[in-house]
């Protein structure tokens, strides 16, 4: 943590304990002073510093930059090392995962550690856990949008039906719920939204304690080796978590930047 000694993000200890039955997720403001964003962007490898530069827009760079050192600050608190050490490799729909050679260097702090990451406008969410794949989608409810025609153009039948009978306010809610639960299930598998249509969420009907399921085309059994969990991370935002297998608990953190 030495690239960082005059930065501090209160709720993040210098060094974290995982098991496998834990799911950690992570919120973090991405609208953050620029003693962090320099910082941050110093941890940065050169394919990322790239990707900050692509961005038309300063606000647009600085929370892309702060996604990517969040991200890094809270790994290497989980793997003992210095932020700036990290490497990250990708899968075919950009999925990121640690590199091999990050495996191998920090072996004996967490093997098989396994995260996932989300932003949207201002805000970032993160999901860590050992030993089994996880999926995080965070999306803003932007003030007006009509959502029927985007419903009937991604989603299944059942799922725009499902949309179509709600009060016209309740909606934009719904099928940003479908969305983030067909998303981070997605992102968990690494299949991008290519697998869009493979995937049906079905919303329970009058009763928000029944969680949302989740449909495989083509893979029955799917469904029971997985679970969608919907988050609440501020009024603005719609959010979901998923999570392959069984028998785990879900710890929530904020963090608090301070100078």
């Amino acid at each position: 943590m030495q690239a960082f000694s005059s930065i501090s993000l209160r709720g993040l200890p210098h060094h974290l304990d995982l098991t496998n039955r834990l799911v950690h997720v992570w919120q973090s403001t991405l609208d953050l002073p620029t003693e962090y964003i320099e910082n941050f962007a110093r941890s940065l490898s050169s394919d990322e510093s790239a990707r900050a530069k692509r961005f038309r827009f300063e606000h647009l760079q600085r929370r892309f930059i702060a996604s990517r050192g969040i991200l890094r600050v809270i790994l290497a608190s989980y793997l003992d090392a210095d932020p700036a050490q990290l490497q990250f490799a990708y899968g075919p729909q950009g999925k990121p995962t640690l590199a091999a050679s990050n495996h191998t260097q920090f072996a004996q702090a967490q093997p098989n550690l396994s995260f996932n990451l989300s932003h949207s406008e201002s805000l970032a969410l993160y999901a860590v856990t050992l030993d089994r794949q996880v999926g995080i989608d965070l999306e803003y409810i932007p003030p007006s949008r009509e959502v029927n025609e985007l419903a009937k153009r991604f989603f299944s039948p059942q799922e725009y039906s499902t949309i179509c009978a709600l009060p016209p306010e309740q909606q934009k809610a719904a099928f940003l719920q479908i969305w983030t639960h067909k998303e981070a299930y997605l992102k968990a598998t690494g299949e991008g939204l290519m697998g869009l249509k493979q995937v049906e969420v079905n919303l329970p009907q009058g009763n928000k304690n029944i969680p949302p399921r989740l449909s495989i085309l083509n893979d029955p059994q799917a469904s029971l080796r997985w679970k969608t969990v919907q988050l609440h991370p501020h009024p603005d935002y719609v959010a979901a978590l998923a999570i392959e297998g069984g028998d785990w608990q879900l710890v929530q953190y904020g963090l608090i930047c301070e100078t």
